[in-house]
């Protein structure tokens, strides 16, 4: 089953991560909030939204190469990316 955008947010709220941001350290739950991180999330996650759109589908979906499932979010998959879009 291919995530929403929220589901994407959530699984992020829900990860037990900290980052270093201009020398400081940012911890749960204040990572996803963080002004240079949140833009990055939200792109993301309407990249998420965006492959449920039938028109977009074609273009942000894709099959993966490691679990055979058919349908994947393109944009999660980078590595085949490249490939995958050559021919469009």
């Amino acid at each position: 089953m291919l995530k929403t955008g929220q589901q994407y947010v959530q699984d992020m709220v829900n990860m037990n991560f900290q980052l270093c941001i201009d020398g400081g350290k940012v911890v749960r739950p204040d990572v996803i909030n963080h002004s240079k991180v949140r833009p990055m999330i939200n792109a993301i996650a309407e990249t998420y939204d965006m492959q449920h759109e039938k028109d977009l589908q074609e273009l942000l979906q894709c099959k993966s190469h490691l679990t055979g499932s058919p349908k994947m979010n393109r944009c999660s998959h980078t590595r085949e990316m490249h490939r995958n879009c050559a021919g469009l």
